[in-house]
């Protein structure tokens, strides 16, 4: 009996023994883990993300396309829809009684004393096809050289974006007018401002929204971080805005409004490029982002 209490007791306290030291090893470990977040925590208190806003300025089509058969041979049906089921006006009307009266003199019918008008309204209208003839062939239409990247006008046929080259580190990256958020002042006018630093007050862009358009964010690799900064990214909201077709001069954005844009420190050089462009200058994944707003 006394064999069977000792055996008992001695596994009493294996049991007891085994406890403590899962005890021990699960607060080991939790205080571990707590450091470790600790840790994390204070690396994320040191380590922050840059804000910045861009605007994309989009200068639309300046010409309209081409039709292609589809539309052509559905505005030929309505156009003749509609003149089937029109009435005359007061001009045809008029056309239609000078022309009997004309035809009634010719054959002999009409005395000309009857003849009310000078100029029937059919000579007016040959007159003016003439006067448009002659305009047309006078007409020379200027068209702008394409491989010139800083003209706004260039693909006329096309919907262009205003994009800069500006120093990023020591490195010159092509991307969207850029500008820091300032503490006090809102996303929009930070993209406001990003494109009034460039452009001065000459340019009357008109924006979308208040809201940003598309976000991108990216990190800045750790050799090229500042020792004296604690930023690990950027993150930055897009806003979209368009030149309004009201401040073009004769069908053409003014090239004026663009005569400061190498005057800012930061810049060096700009170009207005369409969609199928935008991979020669800036990154893929960039410019997938911004190919989403433009169509």
């Amino acid at each position: 009996m006394s064999t069977v209490r000792f055996v008992s007791k001695s596994l009493n306290a294996c049991i007891v023994q085994n406890a403590i030291h899962n005890c021990v090893r699960r607060s080991s470990t939790a205080s571990t883990a707590a450091a470790i977040n600790v840790e994390h925590l204070v690396e994320s208190e040191r380590l922050s993300w840059k804000l910045c806003a861009s605007t994309c300025l989009i200068r639309l089509p300046l010409i309209e396309q081409k039709k292609n058969k589809i539309e052509r041979s559905f505005e030929d049906f309505m156009s003749q829809l509609e003149f089937e089921k029109s009435v005359f006006n007061d001009w045809e009307i008029e056309k239609t009684s000078q022309n009997s009266l004309i035809q009634g003199v010719e054959s002999g019918k009409i005395d000309v004393s009857s003849l009310d008008f000078k100029f029937s309204n059919q000579e007016i209208e040959d007159g003016c096809e003439v006067s448009l003839m002659k305009f047309k062939e006078s007409f020379h239409e200027i068209v702008p050289d394409d491989s010139d990247l800083r003209n706004p006008n260039r693909r006329s046929n096309d919907t262009l974006v205003l994009i800069t080259k500006q120093k990023l580190g020591k490195d010159h990256v092509w991307m969207l007018p850029l500008k820091a958020w300032v503490e006090g002042e809102t996303l929009r006018e930070t993209a406001e401002n990003a494109l009034s630093n460039l452009t001065g007050n000459n340019l009357s862009a008109r924006f979308i929204s208040n809201a940003p358009s598309t976000f991108y964010k990216y990190k800045i690799p750790k050799l090229a971080r500042r020792p004296q900064t604690s930023t690990v990214g950027v993150k930055l909201f897009i806003y979209s805005a368009f030149i309004p077709r009201n401040t073009y001069s004769r069908s053409t954005v003014d090239l004026n409004s663009f005569a400061n844009i190498l005057q800012e420190d930061d810049v060096v050089d700009y170009a207005w490029v369409a969609a199928d462009e935008m991979r020669n200058f800036m990154k893929p994944k960039y410019v997938d982002m911004l190919r989403g707003i433009l169509l």
